[in-house]
């Protein structure tokens, strides 16, 4: 009597090069989607709410936790007052960056002194910085590792965001504009650190190109799996991929948990350069016909994690 066990999480069961599942009372061949399907399970584990046993308060940077503090209460202005009889535990687990006085994977990611990221391992914390120039020749770089609420703030100084001038229509009078807007720079990098994939022992590159372009990777499934339903969504993702690490950077005002931290960012781009003779409604309401238009002409298209230029454009 032969017995085939159930699928391991997101291990198809094959027999011969060929994967097979049931079907009712029988065993039948899995299709390419049932494949997909099973290979997309997610375990329950959350990688950044595992508690490591050996680390103390002792391995978190003073200065970070000061810092976590200060952004908590700016999130937070109704714990002032109590604030004020709250020891570091007490506040660490207020902001849930620990767990019952223990020490997180997310408190070492956060908060932690440089030499204690070997409690990580297998993961890193690092973010490399690398400039390249149109050739794509890298021209400098820098290695940034815990505690991220502090080093995110060295990452963003080392990008140029250089002033543009330009004269609008019927003045003589330039305006200055950056190159990059700072809302989307601090969004792309701590998206980066709250949706990597940790267990995958990769880091996140922000990558800066002389001629204009600012590119930031993790590691990770794209869990919406395309950018065009991120955008063209009007509701949150239902999921994601370190809740609690997500959690505690909302808490210290690092991300916007409502999922609206993308769709701005195009918004942000299209609004600058609408003619000011518009009002902001009706701006926001001609970057949404814009972006359905530019998708459904071919001038953009999805690819991986960002829109590309279609060849047609």
């Amino acid at each position: 009597m032969c017995e085939i066990p159930a699928a391991p999480n997101g291990m198809p069961v094959a027999w011969k090069g060929h994967h097979y599942g049931r079907d009712g009372e029988s065993i039948g061949a899995l299709n390419i989607g049932e494949i997909e399907q099973i290979r997309n399970q997610k375990t329950t584990t959350d990688w950044s709410a595992q508690i490591i046993p050996e680390a103390t308060l002792d391995d978190l940077l003073p200065e970070a936790i000061e810092a976590a503090r200060e952004k908590f209460l700016q999130k937070n202005p109704h714990f002032i007052k109590e604030a004020e009889n709250w020891d570091q535990r007490k506040f660490l687990n207020k902001a849930k960056i620990c767990i019952r006085d223990k020490i997180t994977n997310t408190a070492i990611l956060l908060l932690g002194k440089p030499e204690s990221v070997h409690f990580l391992s297998p993961a890193t914390a690092t973010i490399s910085w690398i400039l390249k120039d149109s050739d794509g020749i890298e021209k400098d770089y820098e290695h940034f590792e815990c505690p991220l609420i502090i080093n995110t703030r060295k990452v963003y100084s080392k990008i140029r965001n250089l002033k543009y001038r330009y004269l609008p229509d019927s003045t003589l009078f330039p305006e200055e504009v950056e190159q990059f807007d700072p809302y989307i720079i601090r969004e792309g990098l701590n998206n980066c650190i709250a949706h990597q994939d940790y267990t995958l022992g990769g880091k996140i590159n922000v990558i800066e190109k002389e001629d204009g372009h600012l590119i930031f990777s993790n590691l990770g499934e794209f869990i919406p799996q395309s950018v065009e339903k991120v955008v063209e969504s009007d509701a949150p993702e239902a999921r994601y991929r370190n809740p609690f690490l997500c959690t505690a950077m909302v808490n210290l005002k690092m991300i916007d948990v409502i999922g609206s931290g993308k769709r701005k960012d195009f918004e942000e781009i299209l609004l600058e350069k609408l003619p000011d003779v518009l009002d902001l409604e009706q701006k926001r309401h001609k970057v949404k016909n814009n972006l359905q238009t530019l998708k459904n002409r071919g001038f953009i298209l999805p690819e991986g994690k960002v829109w590309k230029k279609s060849r047609n454009s």
